[in-house]
C-alpha cells in the first residue's frame, strides 16, 4: 500500500466515525432520551422531540475559541514531568 493511499485511508477514519456516531444518536433519540452539548449548554432531547436544558455551562470566551479553531489542528505532546520532592 502506498504512503499516499494509506494516509488518505487514515484521514477517512474520523469522518466515518462521525457518521456512525450521528446515525446511532438519531436512532437512539427515536425511543430514548439523549444528552448532548450545544452552544455552552447540556441539553436533553426526549423521544417526542422536546428539548430540555439540563445545565448552562460556564461562559466561554468565543473570541479565543475562534482563534484556536482558525489555527487548525492542535497537537499535544506528552512530556515527562519531574516530581519535586
Amino acid at each position: 500500500m502506498s504512503t499516499i493511499k494509506k494516509s488518505r485511508d487514515e484521514s477517512e477514519i474520523p469522518s466515518m466515525a462521525g457518521q456512525v456516531l450521528r446515525a446511532s444518536f438519531l436512532e437512539v433519540s427515536r425511543y430514548a432520551s439523549v444528552l448532548y452539548a450545544k452552544d455552552g449548554a447540556v441539553l436533553k432531547q426526549t423521544p417526542n422531540g422536546r428539548t430540555v436544558t439540563i445545565k448552562q455551562l460556564p461562559k466561554r470566551d468565543h473570541e479565543l475559541a475562534q482563534r484556536v479553531l482558525s489555527q487548525g489542528t492542535v497537537k499535544l505532546k506528552k512530556r515527562k514531568v519531574e516530581e519535586a520532592e
